[in-house]
């Protein structure tokens, strides 16, 4: 019969702490994806209770600020970064109001506000600039001073939680199976 040799004890004492390491990382990592995904839901079931039971109304823009700037860590896209600000006005009941909350918005609702052609720097566009557009906010019936110009979460905000949550049980389930080797003392090579 052909037996392989038990493993050494130390190497066995090696692999199992090893492994009980990268199997709390693994089921942190998957912890923290879900709940990215549980606080991306709740995001998104705020967001369709704000839709549903705040008024419409027409707004204007006052000023809209960009500020562009490029990424530059390895770990991401070389994506363009926006942060963008805006004042906008809007009727509601009879009265004027006046906001600058923009709600949630996606980057086709950042662009019709702000011209692509945008170098990198800092941009102001007045009123004028935004004279024929016709936007619409969602205005507060309980509070008409609080409004939000755009009610559009991203859809891709589940993407990168779910990929964390995978890669984390991918983790956790390869390093559980290592584990166990390791415990019963079966050489891995």
């Amino acid at each position: 019969m052909n037996e392989e040799p038990p493993m050494p004890a130390w190497r066995r004492i090696y692999r199992i702490c090893r492994d009980a390491v990268l199997l709390a990382v693994g089921v942190a990592v998957t912890v923290a994806g879900v709940r990215m995904i549980v606080q991306a839901r709740e995001a998104a079931a705020g967001l369709a209770e704000v839709a549903a039971s705040w008024v419409a109304a027409p707004a204007q823009i006052r000023e809209a600020t960009v500020s562009r700037s490029q990424s530059h860590a390895f770990w991401q896209s070389r994506e363009d970064k926006r942060l963008l600000s805006a004042t906008y006005s809007y009727t509601f009941g009879g009265r004027e109001y006046a906001s600058s909350d923009l709600g949630w918005y996606t980057r086709r609702d950042e662009e019709s506000l702000v011209p692509f052609s945008l170098q990198i720097g800092t941009q102001t566009h007045d009123a004028s600039a935004y004279a024929d557009m016709a936007l619409t906010c969602r205005v507060n019936p309980a509070n008409p001073e609080q409004a939000k110009l755009f009610c559009n979460p991203e859809t891709a905000a589940l993407s990168k939680p779910i990929v964390i949550s995978v890669f984390g049980l991918a983790m956790v389930l390869g390093t559980a199976a290592n584990l166990l080797s390791s415990i019963r003392g079966k050489v891995e090579d």
